[in-house]
């Protein structure tokens, strides 16, 4: 019975006795080729041919990233990228309707893959299929309306958000506000308004906290012969056959407000 040629070859003694096969080390050649050192240091003989791992693999990766030699790709991957932006940054706000677009993304694909080439174990088609993803998903629109009018202009203008609300027969489009037409408002909000935003998130962060305090609350309000349920049972919301839902009823909490003492734990626990 032949075996299938794209399953893994299985080393029976490894499996019997432990260890990694030496021959499989061997065979990482680009981390071997790029950080000998760490390779070299995480491993030690188990016994002849067979290696084990003298760390966790969460400190062998931690190694490998922070390798000086891996460092300094991540450096000159950095400055290509940066050198790459920067250049096509201001080709692209200069277009215009005489502007050949696709000969521009040809030669943005073909130049971000060379560049990329250059630099040893990059897949450089890593580095085209992004910038090819770009101009699929924003930089051909993006292109043709600067063309049509001009970065400035077109970055002032707003469109309507249309959103789809509803289902089955009032499935329906609706506008939800507005978004810009060329800078997204998830960017404005970061540029312009960073500190705002951090009040609303940490607002949404306390939201989260009262509805969990509160959903426990009601939990504890259902345990019989509890303090929550003494002071807290008559205040959750029943349904027809009177029992209790997962929520309180505002109406009756206010009410009981009214008629509890305070200093009472009946009135601490609904002022809560």
């Amino acid at each position: 019975m032949e075996a299938d040629n794209d399953e893994i070859a299985q080393d029976v003694d490894a499996h019997l006795y432990g260890g990694i096969p030496k021959s499989n080390i061997d065979e990482l050649l680009v981390l071997n080729k790029s950080v000998p050192e760490v390779i070299n240091s995480s491993f030690e003989v188990l016994r002849e041919g067979y290696l084990k791992l003298n760390k966790s693999m969460e400190q062998l990766t931690e190694e490998v990233i922070n390798a000086p030699q891996v460092l300094a790709k991540n450096d000159e991957l950095r400055k290509i990228a940066e050198s790459f932006v920067a250049k096509y940054w201001h080709i692209l706000r200069q277009v215009n309707l005489d502007s050949d677009l696709t000969s521009l993304m040809s030669e943005m694909l073909s130049e971000i893959k060379e560049e990329v080439s250059s630099i040893e174990f990059v897949d450089a088609y890593s580095a085209y299929q992004i910038v090819a993803e770009i101009w699929k998903d924003s930089l051909t629109k993006d292109s043709e309306l600067i063309a049509a009018s001009d970065f400035y202009t077109i970055g002032r203008k707003r469109e309507p958000n249309m959103v789809t609300k509803g289902s089955g027969k009032n499935k329906r489009r609706e506008q939800d506000g507005w978004i810009g037409m060329l800078v997204p408002n998830e960017l404005i909000a970061k540029r312009l308004f960073a500190s705002e935003q951090e009040e609303i998130e940490a607002l949404k962060n306390k939201a989260q906290e009262i509805e969990s305090e509160l959903s426990e609350l009601v939990e504890a309000a259902k345990v019989e012969d509890s303090e929550e349920y003494e002071a807290l049972y008559e205040s959750l919301k029943k349904n027809e056959d009177d029992e209790p839902q997962d929520a309180f009823e505002a109406k009756t909490i206010k009410a009981e407000l009214k008629r509890a003492e305070k200093g009472t734990p009946e009135f601490e626990w609904k002022t809560c």
